[in-house]
């Protein structure tokens, strides 16, 4: 009986405690003039530590440097 209350306890705690990702579908401005991906994408509420994105889904790269 214990066991069976253990394992109950364990199951609802991992089926509960799951906490969910909040995303946004991006859509692109087909009128903007900065250009389009192919894909809609789904993007993270955060970008920090990254995710592998979609292949194809940004067509595009971007590289800020400051010259001294």
């Amino acid at each position: 009986m214990i066991h069976q209350v253990k394992l109950l306890f364990f199951v609802s705690y991992i089926l509960f405690n799951q906490y969910p990702i909040e995303t946004t579908i991006f859509t692109c401005n087909t009128f903007a003039s900065c250009g389009c991906s192919r894909y809609n994408v789904a993007i993270n509420a955060r970008i920090i530590g990254g995710e592998p994105a979609v292949n194809h889904s940004w067509g595009w790269a971007v590289s800020l440097r400051v010259l001294n």
